[in-house]
Order: C-alpha cells, then structure tokens, then sequence
C-alpha cells in the first residue's frame, strides 16, 4: 500500500490530497492494531502504544510536511543523551510548602490552562477559548487554574488569574534503573513495528524507538513535577485540552497515580482519521496516559471516537458536553465585551446583503482565491458586501489579497479583507446573511448560529456529501450558481442536523459537568 505524497509545508490545516494520504494511513494503522499485540508493549510501568502512534503519525503523515526525519539518532545515543541528562544536578524544591500549593489546595476542580494556541483577545486579557468556558457551567463550585512558566510575560493579564508552575521544578530521570525497562525486547518490538510501516509507506529516516525513548523520558519527568505539585492537594476533577501532548500525558499519568479524574475537552475537528480520537484497540487495563473522560461537542464526534478491545469494558466515557464558548456567543453574553469598528458596522449595516468568506491556508493567490468566487464577488449585486476571511497559515496578508481583489476587477466598496483579528469568528459568522469557503470546518460553528454555509470546491462534496445532500449545507462550483443561491430571496435556512455536529445548550453543558463530577466519586471510593 503506498500513500500519496504530502505537500511540503502545509502541515496546519490538511488539504484535499493530505486527507487522503492520511486515509490511506489511518487504515493501514486501525488494521494493524486489531492484529498486532499491541497491548503486552510495555515500559516504565505503562503501555508504550499511545507513544508509538503518535511516533508512527508524526513520521509517516507529518514527515513529509516538515521535511526532516522523526529523529537522526538511534537507541544507543538516545540513551547516552538521556544519562548525561539524568547526571544533571536538581536543586529541591519545597513543592509541598509553595505558594502555588496553598493556591490550589481547595480547589474540588483544576483547570490545566497550558496552551497558547487556544487564547483569543477577551475582556481583561488572554482568554481560553476551550477552558475558561468551564468555569462558568457550575459557579457555585469552586475552580483554579494553573499552567507552566513560560517566556516572561507571556502570560500576563489572563482574563482569569492562573496559578504559574515554575520550569524549575521539572527535573530530568535520575533513577538509573529507569533504563532497566528499557530492554532490548522492548526496543526489538518497536524496530519491528517501523519495519512494518517502512514495508508499507517507505523508509523514513530516524529511529521510532529512539523517539519514544525520548518522549517516555519527557514524560515521566512532566510526571513526577505533576505528582509532587498534585499529592498536597484535594482536587477530584482535572480539565485540559489536547491530551496526546508530551505535558499533557505526564499529568494525565500523575492523575491516575492520584485517582484524580482527567478530562480531555474538545480543542477541533475529531473525524474517522484523527490521531487521538478516533478507533482505538484498548488492552485489558486500558491505557495509563489516556485521560478517564472525553468532553465532546456532538454527535459525530462521539461516533468517531471508538474503543475495542479487552479493555473496551473499562473504556474512557465519552459525554457530549456542546462547546460552552459558541454558547456564550449564541446567548450573546459576550455582547457587551466586543464592539465591531465602527466604519465596518456602518458598512454592513448599509448592505442588502453580508456574506462572509473563510479562507483556507493556501500558498498561491489563485487557490486561496479562486477564479469561481472572484467572479461571483464581480457579478454580485453592487449593495453585497464581501467579508473576506484571511486564514492565520495562509502565508498571505490582508493587503495582497485586497490588492489582489482589486486587480483582478472587485470594486473596492464590495470587499472588506481581514485577518481575523478584529473580531473573533463566532461573532463574524453570527452577523452575517451568508459563509462561504473552501472546504473549512467553520460550516459546523456557522450551523450554530442557523448561518448558511455554501462551499465552492469540489472536495467539500466528498467531505460534506451528506450534509449537502439534505440542505444543512451549501453546494456550488460555478459562478451563476453561486449567486443564485445566494440571491434567494428568502434566504436559504439550513436543514436542521440529525445530531449536531457541535451542540450549544447549556443545560447539556451542566449535565455534563455533573456527570464528570459523579464519575469522580466513584472513581476516588474505588481508589481510596
């Protein structure tokens, strides 16, 4: 089986053919998990698997987009590397008696409030779109939040305070019998399975169990820092997002030691061939670096994630949860918080009709742009406005895209091009007559605010077919077509879905905190 090649440097957001090669990748890997004996792969006390895939994933579907090898170097200077790390001298730190302890000592619920990608421009400061929503379900339950020291002032002004965790408390391995779980059976098996993978994808360069090697040492490191700052402490309930990271996992596996309860909460799109949550073949005792609960936004989320397997019984529960930060914008709560630029509102006030256009990550003028939607735009009534979209890793600015625009026949009052940053997207999509993209996923956040969405290439028909096919989205690769979708007078309303992609109710959102809540107790009697 071979896999198409990926498009160097577009490794953000796939396209049409890095979605297949994926496919064809995630196929091979959902098989080979079935058949393999991926549950007796061991080491330092945890099943090693969730560690190979994301190895396999990283050099097999990401290699080709970041144009080096996983690693340059094999078992035996990986190990080198790692005790010459492990000789390093680690000053004690009090954790038990720290100020960041005492902060977090009360606290029932803790929030992991560790990713920067997540922050958007809110209220007093730096705002987590995925997590600080959390905190507003259950009020009356006290919750902190705390996060790894990062550059200085990085992290001031969060729109809530955060508990800052000093990098001086993570401590390299200094047990030396920490390599004895390193045995070269373990190393064999994981050589092995890279051959299987070479066999099937072609070589690839580096060294697989190198890589876990390093990854497992980072881990168990990010472990014992979590351990020491949670023991103190009487939390039941930990909320992070984007659990397959390196941090996240050494704290998930800090948790479990702790018995206290990890939940995973929804960061993106989750499809069939996602590398973290979709199928799954559990061992008997599930996986130690996997959280104990999935928050997710909708149905289709829930149906992509699966377990099988011995440990299929004991499987992580998966709750639907919604997405509590577009609640907040579908009740307006945020309202008052955001106020477009005035010469813009004035702009869209005075338009028959507003449409907003998201833009994929494309490298070229003629693709991120193309030639079917320049003319729709050219064609259109004359009292449209066109609000395009730039998309952060287009690696295009606002200003050449206008230009563009322009050269190719737009009138300048027809357009409006922005980055993004002067409102966020929830709000742009809820003000709007009409979305229109490529093949974005931000038709899903648009259906939460009853917002049509019409897509203008081909892929989104094999991404979206059903959807379309039954009117909750759009379709359209001509100009003329385009425009007389958009022209309909009323408005196209899109067909409501069989279960939502992405769920925005409140009282969903409480079940499922208290849920999480009920699943703590039973998991801290077990434990205790």
């Amino acid at each position: 089986m071979a896999m198409s090649r990926l498009t160097p440097g577009a490794a953000v957001t796939s396209t049409p053919e890095e979605t297949l090669g994926e496919a064809a990748f995630f196929d091979f890997l959902y098989a080979y998990e079935r058949r393999a004996d991926i549950g007796t792969l061991n080491a330092c006390g945890v099943h090693l698997w969730p560690l190979v895939r994301s190895a396999l994933v990283r050099n097999v579907v990401w290699r080709d987009a970041v144009g080096a090898p996983l690693v340059s170097t094999g078992f035996i200077a990986q190990t080198r590397n790692f005790i010459v790390r492990a000789r390093q001298a680690y000053r004690h730190v009090p954790i038990a008696e720290s100020v960041q302890v005492a902060a977090l000592q009360n606290a029932p619920v803790l929030i992991f409030d560790d990713n920067p990608s997540h922050k958007i421009s809110h209220m007093a400061g730096p705002y987590d779109r995925i997590l600080d929503p959390i905190l507003d379900i259950r009020p009356d339950i006290e919750a902190a939040k705390f996060h790894l020291q990062r550059s200085p002032g990085s992290e001031a002004g969060r729109a809530r305070p955060s508990v800052e965790i000093p990098r001086d408390w993570l401590r390299p391995q200094s047990d030396p019998n920490h390599l004895a779980y390193w045995n070269r059976r373990v190393v064999d098996r994981i050589d092995r399975i890279e051959a299987d993978f070479e066999d099937a994808f072609g070589p690839r360069g580096g060294s697989l169990s190198g890589a876990v090697l390093e990854e497992m040492t980072r881990v168990q490191s990010y472990r014992e820092l979590f351990h020491d700052l949670l023991a103190p402490l009487s939390a039941k309930v930990l909320y992070l997002s984007v659990w397959a990271s390196t941090i996240s996992r050494g704290l998930i596996w800090a948790c479990k030691d702790l018995g206290i309860l990890t939940v995973d909460v929804q960061h993106g799109q989750q499809g069939r061939y996602s590398a973290n949550y979709g199928q799954w073949q559990l061992p008997e005792d599930g996986f130690s670096l996997m959280p104990d609960v999935f928050w997710l936004w909708g149905g289709p989320s829930d149906d992509n994630l699966r377990f099988s397997g011995a440990g299929a019984g004991n499987a992580p529960v998966k709750l639907i949860g919604g997405n509590p930060y577009l609640t907040k914008w579908k009740q307006r709560e945020f309202a008052q918080h955001y106020e477009r630029a005035p010469d813009v509102q004035e702009r869209m006030d005075r338009a028959v009709r507003n449409l907003l256009v998201t833009l994929q990550p494309f490298r070229s003028l003629e693709e991120l742009v193309p030639a079917q939607l320049v003319a729709a735009i050219k064609n259109a009534p004359a009292n449209w406005l066109w609000t395009i979209r730039n998309h952060p890793n287009a690696g295009l600015s606002d200003e050449a895209i206008f230009q563009s625009l322009l050269d190719q026949g737009c009138r300048r009052d027809q357009i409006l091009v922005t980055g993004g940053r002067d409102e966020p997207l929830p709000m742009a999509l809820r003000d709007v007559d009409w979305h229109l993209t490529a093949w974005s996923t931000c038709g899903y956040e648009a259906l939460v605010f009853d917002t049509p969405t019409l897509f203008f290439y081909p892929f989104a028909q094999q991404q979206y077919g059903d959807y379309i096919q039954r009117g909750t989205f759009f379709y359209a690769d001509t100009p003329d077509h385009m425009l007389d979708i958009l022209s309909r007078d009323p408005p196209c309303v899109p067909a409501p879905e069989e279960r939502p992609w992405i769920v925005a109710d409140d009282g969903i959102a409480r079940a499922a905190f208290d849920r999480v809540l009920d699943c703590a107790d039973h998991m801290n009697s077990q434990h205790t």
